[in-house]
């Protein structure tokens, strides 16, 4: 299986009391307990025909959630997506955002036009 993590190489932090982006911006760590509101919009460019393929967010280096999966069909296409998920942090945990297919020569897709691209943070509650 092909599997990959998102690279945030634009970071714009409101405020750095909450987030720290690390390990060549793969990796935010939340650095205030409590459940954050995670958002994700992009464009996949390049998606191989066939493949089933996963967007997942990590913890800790562990599977948290799927934050979208889907299907390409028998050509390739590309694909834009709108996705959230909430997450916990004790204050000291890490995520990733990657990607997953179930394909071992599936390279990885490319993302679109920066101005399709968001992705955005947002501490909800302790």
């Amino acid at each position: 299986m092909g599997s990959w993590l998102f690279e945030f190489t634009d970071n714009k932090m409101n405020n750095t009391g909450y987030i720290f982006v690390e390990n060549s911006n793969t990796r935010i760590t939340l650095l205030k307990p409590g459940w954050y509101q995670i958002h994700l919009s992009t464009e996949l460019n390049g998606l191989d025909p066939g493949i089933h393929y996963y967007l997942r967010m990590l913890k800790d280096h562990s599977l948290e959630m799927y934050i979208y999966h889907f299907d390409t069909l028998t050509s390739t296409n590309d694909l834009y997506i709108d996705t959230f998920g909430f997450v916990y942090s004790d204050g000291t945990n890490y995520i990733e955002i990657g990607a997953r297919c179930d394909s071992a020569t599936t390279n990885a897709f490319g993302i679109g036009s920066n101005n399709l691209n968001q992705f955005s943070i947002e501490f909800i509650s302790t």
